[in-house]
């Protein structure tokens, strides 16, 4: 059975819609009080998980379904996107080598 595009587009809206309002169920921490600190609106906030199809911009696990954070990057505190936990962390642990390792593939070292 081939449905619409229209139709597609609709139950993916409403997907998303349910999908947002987990996620922001799962968020770590106060998404209100985060996205101030990073002075976000919440029109801004669920704009980026739209924008992500609610999963993590690193490994594409679905944000509705496990811990996320807003990403900012510490040296200049630019928001960066809405990671999960997991990869949070890892991001945190692991930028240095991320970076290099991104110069090295590219021929830069």
């Amino acid at each position: 059975m081939s449905y619409p595009v229209e139709m597609l587009e609709r139950m993916r809206e409403r997907e998303l819609k349910g999908d947002l309002a987990k996620a922001l169920k799962n968020y770590w921490g106060n998404p209100s009080t985060s996205a101030a600190h990073y002075k976000l609106t919440d029109a801004w906030l669920l704009e980026q998980l739209r924008r992500q199809g609610v999963v993590c911009a690193l490994c594409h696990s679905g944000l509705a379904d496990r811990h996320w954070v807003i990403d900012h990057c510490h040296s200049t505190n630019k928001v960066r996107g809405c990671l999960c936990l997991s990869c949070n962390v890892w991001l945190g642990k692991n930028e240095g080598i991320v970076e290099r390792t991104w110069r090295y593939l590219n021929g830069q070292v």
